[in-house]
């Protein structure tokens, strides 16, 4: 019997975590999944590879529209793995 609330005590300090992970995950997922989120995202990546690109004005149009899709589909990645990480 001992062992089973050890084996009981040690489950519930790793679902706590996992819940704690997951719960992380899913957050992180949402806030990207954002419009503020995209922009973000868009904005950071149009700075990062737009002198990469060139075409000055429409380099930038072009980085931000793909840092934006990307920082979006992130976030849903997010929180889906965040969902499944779960135990609830």
């Amino acid at each position: 019997m001992a062992r089973y609330v050890i084996k009981r005590k040690t489950y519930g300090v790793a679902d706590a975590v996992q819940n704690t992970i997951g719960g992380a995950a899913e957050t992180a997922g949402n806030i990207a999944d954002t419009k503020i989120g995209g922009l973000a995202g868009g904005l950071a990546t149009a700075s990062t590879i737009a002198p990469f690109i060139g075409m000055g004005p429409i380099g930038w149009l072009v980085g931000a529209g793909l840092g934006a899709a990307a920082t979006r589909g992130v976030g849903k990645g997010l929180k889906s793995i965040g969902e499944s990480i779960k135990t609830e």
